[in-house]
């Protein structure tokens, strides 16, 4: 069973890789304006941009330039950069090793803690503090993240001055520094405040999903009956009870790390973080095709490896779910 499902899957994410790819590539294409339109100086003659359109290969019919990538992605090839004439794997890995940090401490402060405060919410249902706090968390949800960050560099950095307002780090340069720049005394405080925003941003999904799903298993008969054997409370619930909500939850993590990898665009631009999200921005706004292609497809790559994880992590959390 476990050896079909995983061929099935993995053919299904190849097809899904290959429709991604496609349109993808076609998206760009029909976005109007090109890379020549942004390294060519606006009042330079028409020629010039020819010139640049053709080292480029964006002279090239659109359906050859398709299959051009296509035959470089089969041999591993994402291109060079327009605007940094680098290898586009190298700017992506980079990128991508930039926003790791950012992106799992998150997570693991969003889901664990949001977990732990939605199955309170649920065993608290009714109570001044779970409609209270349900309040905040909602006012906090629809707050942009953009308008939370500035607020904590406000109070945090400007004002108490006790971290970095921009950047994650002073003087470590290079792409080989990264793993030195992890363990640097220094990194923590430059991620901080990003950390911070993120997670306060993302703290209302799992929560609402685990009060959700809590909320659904309080009267189930199992609690009921490890009630009846003497168990306090809250051994009852947490023990018990929470694990059999923990799927809902788990499941839409994987999306959420998935997203959050290139989805945190506006708080790496608030605080000048080298990541994929920022990188991504800069590609669209340069119309850096390549860059911007390879980024997505990292993306996608990943965010299918984390749905296939979670098809794997569910069976066990939960035996009476089957890989089909």
């Amino acid at each position: 069973m476990t050896g079909r499902f995983l061929v099935r899957r993995v053919l299904s994410l190849l097809i899904t890789l290959f429709i991604i790819i496609t349109v993808i590539f076609f998206l760009f294409r029909v976005l109007p304006g090109d890379a020549a339109d942004y390294l060519v100086d606006p009042l330079s003659s028409e020629e010039l941009k020819t010139t640049v359109r053709k080292q480029l290969g964006l002279d090239r019919p659109i359906l050859v330039q398709y299959g051009l990538y296509l035959l470089n992605l089969v041999k591993g090839d994402l291109g060079n950069s327009f605007v940094y004439g680098r290898p586009v794997s190298t700017l992506v890995v980079t990128a991508l090793l930039n926003s790791l940090p950012l992106v799992v401490i998150t997570w693991f402060i969003a889901y664990f803690v949001g977990g732990f405060i939605g199955v309170l919410f649920a065993w608290k249902r009714g109570s001044i503090f779970e409609k209270v706090g349900s309040l905040l968390v909602l006012i906090i949800r629809g707050a942009p993240p953009f308008w939370i960050g500035l607020m904590l560099v406000y109070l945090f950095a400007l004002y108490l001055g006790w971290f970095p307002e921009s950047g994650m780090h002073a003087g470590i340069r290079g792409e080989g520094d990264i793993l030195a720049l992890w363990f640097s005394s220094e990194f923590p405080r430059y991620l901080i405040l990003p950390v911070m925003t993120a997670s306060i941003y993302s703290l209302a999904l799992p929560l609402l999903l685990m009060r959700g799903s809590m909320l659904d298993v309080l009267h189930e008969d199992y609690l009921d009956l490890a009630r009846a054997k003497g168990l306090k409370e809250w051994v009852v619930i947490f023990r018990h009870g929470a694990r059999n909500a923990l799927l809902p939850m788990v499941a839409q993590s994987g999306t959420y790390l998935g997203w959050a990898v290139g989805g945190l665009v506006t708080i790496e631009v608030v605080f000048a973080w080298p990541g994929m999200g920022r990188l991504i921005a800069y590609a669209l706004l340069s119309r850096d095709f390549p860059l911007a292609q390879g980024a997505f497809v990292g993306i996608a790559l990943l965010v299918m490896l984390l749905y296939l994880v979670v098809d794997f992590l569910i069976p066990l959390l939960d035996p009476r779910a089957e890989l089909e």
